[in-house]
């Protein structure tokens, strides 16, 4: 398996832009591969960012001419950032074969944007089978149509009886299943394996989350500085609710500070992925409302 890291193109941006201080960022699953670019970019003044990388919505830029941040698309216009997207070369067609027996007359296929040049492919693949595509759209944060994200999976709402996600990890199938309140079939091209993935293990882990936090008294908001995380405008913030400021949310960062549960503005995977490493509750601006609603229920009876 390989990734096509555009050297060429990076090469010529540089040249292009006359940038002298150049920073590579990499999501955490491709830092292993950052030497082998950065000794093709020998000559040039190149930093590597060994800080988390969360997503196309985490740039950085200050004290670079230029930053060249991979495997994400485009969300973010800025002139000081190209977006490498890495397509990987791996073959989809055994994980897709082993899915097709679960999968319904009707279907939509989507991907992460590493396989979204297969996505075509993945659909003739079904159509010969007799299974009726069901395109899939174009997300709100996404660059192509059946793009997921890790907070976008809005390119699976179709009217499809089955959802086909191409890719390996299990966040963004869960979302998807999510959202679209419906099972998702994961085929999994690193190891040609096949997942049944239900919304109902998201669901109970919403109510966990809201059962914890239900007599905390003291919320605090919790906004990113981030560029692509400000999901949640401060002037929404109720009168009696804390705010607090940050970059990178940990648990280190949060447990210790006065407040009895924090409500996470910025990426919904802090909570998603993480609230069970949170010593104390952490919830999403739409699971306090719901708190809020239960309580005021309780209160009336």
């Amino acid at each position: 398996m390989a990734y096509d890291f555009e050297i060429n193109k990076i090469k010529k941006e540089i040249k292009k832009r006359k940038a002298k201080k150049i920073l590579l960022q990499f999501p955490e699953g491709l830092k292993t591969k950052a030497e082998q670019v950065m000794k093709q970019l020998k000559g040039y003044d190149v930093w590597l960012s060994a800080e988390p990388c969360f997503g196309a919505c985490d740039i950085k830029t200050k004290g670079f001419d230029l930053t060249i941040h991979f495997a994400h698309s485009k969300m973010l216009p800025n002139k000081k950032v190209i977006y490498i997207e890495t397509p990987s070369d791996l073959s989809i067609k055994k994980s897709i074969k082993k899915a097709i027996p679960y999968l319904k007359k009707t279907t939509t296929v989507v991907t992460t944007i590493q396989h979204i040049h297969k996505l075509k492919e993945a659909e003739e693949m079904l159509k010969k089978t007799g299974i009726k595509i069901i395109p899939a759209k174009k997300g709100k944060r996404a660059t192509y149509k059946g793009q997921v994200l890790g907070c976008d999976g809005s390119a699976a709402l179709t009217e499809a009886e089955s959802i086909l996600y191409i890719g390996s990890g299990y966040f963004h199938p869960l979302f998807v299943s999510f959202i679209t309140k419906k099972e998702v079939i994961q085929a999994n091209p690193y190891n040609n394996s096949v997942k049944i993935i239900k919304p109902v293990q998201w669901e109970k882990e919403k109510y966990l989350r809201i059962s914890k936090a239900m007599n905390s008294k003291n919320f605090a908001w919790v906004f990113s500085t981030k560029p692509g995380q400000k999901f949640f405008s401060s002037n929404k913030v109720p009168k009696e609710g804390y705010k607090i400021i940050m970059e990178n949310i940990t648990p280190e960062a949060l447990d210790y500070l006065p407040f009895d549960a924090f409500i996470i503005t910025a990426c919904p995977r802090i909570v998603y992925d993480d609230w069970k490493n949170y010593k104390k509750p952490v919830l999403l601006p739409n699971e306090y409302k719901e708190l809020k609603k239960i309580k005021t229920k309780d209160l009336k009876k």
